[in-house]
């Protein structure tokens, strides 16, 4: 039997699901086209948690145009002092712009052994980020395989800075049985309040059980590579973009674990470490892949 696949539609979500059962995905139109389901070969990758409210997790969110915290929601760019809104109990701007955005559905196709999915949203501005801009989200999907396209268009007449990210809250049966691996050259060491700070050159390859110990830290990739091995799947995540930075949090969920690969790292917009700039009227682009062995 053919493993058919077919998309189901409405104004807040699309959902992918197939024949055989294998592969399904459910994207959260409403709130920043995010993937809150996520099951390929018949393994959970990514699940909602009831007790995890989105509004606290930031499940699986796009990052734009900063990622991770912006201590007091302030930064100056060009001259210029603006303030974005507070969304964390530690008084900082958290995670972006993006993750309570209504994206709208352009497009999506079912071929074979593999879907897509076109979402977007476009804006005059936003508080405290007064920019013009589209995002354009691509997912594809395959059998064993997500791919994520961002491409960004600054339809502002000015230049905007930005970093992006995904922050993924991935599955495990048993968070004592399973590890991250990647490849780093520098520590970002932060403060009480979760803001970088610091950053310490320190190149190794690192193992990390997230049982073990409490884990909300971020790093400097060397490969762009992180691996997640759990009892039940393994999982190679890559990004594209140079830098290229890892940020692991555990919540108090024993089954869950956030793998975040980004292109900037917190109060990127104040220290530069990992901002970019785009100008008037340009695009760029940002890919991530994930893949189960």
């Amino acid at each position: 039997m053919t493993n058919k696949l077919e998309w189901h539609k409405s104004q807040d979500w699309i959902k992918l699901s197939s024949v055989k059962d294998d592969m399904y995905v459910f994207i959260d139109l409403k709130n920043g086209g995010s993937i809150q389901e996520l099951k390929l070969q018949g393994k959970s990758v990514i699940s909602e948690n009831p007790n995890f409210d989105y509004e606290d997790s930031f499940a699986s969110s796009i990052l734009f145009p900063f990622v991770n915290r912006l201590r007091e929601g302030k930064y100056k760019f060009q001259g210029k002092v603006y303030e974005v809104p507070i969304n964390e109990h530690g008084g900082n701007a958290h995670h972006g712009l993006l993750f309570n955005k209504r994206f709208s559905l352009i497009a999506c196709e079912a071929i074979n052994n593999e879907a897509k999915a076109i979402i977007q949203y476009e804006t005059k501005g936003e508080i405290g980020y007064p920019f013009a801009f589209k995002i354009t989200l691509t997912y594809t999907i395959g059998n064993n395989y997500m791919y994520i396209n961002m491409k960004i268009r600054n339809l502002s007449q000015n230049e905007i800075p930005y970093s992006v990210g995904w922050h993924p809250y991935f599955l495990s049966s048993d968070l004592s049985k399973s590890n991250v691996l990647f490849d780093k050259s520098v520590d970002v060491i932060t403060d009480q309040k979760g803001v970088a700070f610091k950053f310490v050159d320190s190149p190794s390859k690192v193992k990390l059980v997230p049982a073990q110990k409490k884990i909300d830290d971020c790093f400097k990739l060397n490969n762009n590579l992180v691996k997640f091995s759990t009892p039940d799947y393994n999982l190679t995540l890559s990004i594209d973009s140079t830098p290229a930075f890892v940020h692991v949090f555990n919540p108090n969920f024993e089954e869950l674990l956030a793998i975040e690969l980004t292109s900037g790292i917190s109060n990127s917009f104040n220290h530069d470490k990992g901002l970019d700039i785009l100008k008037s009227g340009n695009s760029t682009e940002v890919n991530w892949e994930l893949y189960l062995e």
